[in-house]
């Protein structure tokens, strides 16, 4: 059986984004402070740094999914700004791959991709998501429900549900954790596609060899800082973030 890829295209045009000054803070601690960042629209950018550096934190804040303590994101030609109108924006245009999933554990694959694609006004019948569930190796386990999936397959749906979405702007967090080789040549596929049908695409990862070869940009945070980006596979380092 040939398994049909999803349609290379984006639901929307990808915009620039310019983070201004963005920090946020939990209590008394800063996870985020002060970051600059200015993302090309179709950009291809790495973030690095370790368990507690702020990669999950600013993947979240440019989804909309969390509101940035200071600072303030523009997108495209729009003034710089941290309102729910332009929030609200930003997660239409977004969709985010959280490390954890996010999934109603008591439903199935099925019954999870289904509510997705309701939410995205997708067609939502077997018919129209079996054949993703198939292409991401999960067909014979649609009816099982995700508190018996292994991480791995979690990771595996989470792919099913971003070639639903089509975003302008894909942020994943950690998506090659868990993923065994089969599970990583299914998501640089995925992310090609996406890639190519012009949208943006931020990753973050541990596993970071994968990752540098597909992109052309990493940046690395520590407490919450960027210490330093460069373009992928140069020695060059530019500490003062730049244009990715």
């Amino acid at each position: 059986m040939v398994v049909p890829k999803p349609a290379p295209r984006v639901a929307a045009a990808a915009p620039s984004l310019q983070l201004e000054e963005v920090g946020r803070r939990f209590g008394s601690r800063w996870a985020l402070r002060a970051v600059t960042l200015h993302i090309e629209p179709g950009a291809r950018l790495l973030v690095e740094g370790a368990n507690g550096s702020g990669k999950s934190t600013l993947l979240r804040i440019i989804s909309g999914a969390l509101a940035a303590s200071s600072g303030a994101i523009a997108l495209g030609a729009e003034r710089a700004a941290e309102s729910a109108a332009q929030r609200a924006r930003r997660r239409a245009l977004c969709a985010l791959l959280p490390q954890s999933g996010g999934y109603l554990a008591s439903f199935t694959a099925l019954e999870n991709l289904a509510l997705s694609a309701r939410f995205l006004g997708e067609p939502c019948s077997p018919r129209a998501l079996l054949p993703l569930l198939e292409r991401a190796g999960l067909a014979p386990f649609a009816s099982a429900p995700i508190h018996t999936f292994s991480s791995g397959m979690r990771k595996r749906l989470a792919l099913a549900q971003l070639w639903l979405r089509r975003p302008a702007v894909a942020l994943l967090d950690e998506p090659d954790d868990a993923l065994d080789r089969a599970g990583l040549a299914l998501l640089a596929e995925s992310l090609e596609e996406l890639a190519r049908a012009g949208a943006t695409v931020l990753v973050t990862s541990h596993r970071g060899e994968w990752a540098r070869r597909w992109c052309g940009r990493a940046l690395s945070l520590s407490n919450g800082r960027i210490v330093s980006a460069r373009s992928c596979g140069s020695a060059r380092d530019d500490s003062s973030a730049g244009g990715c």
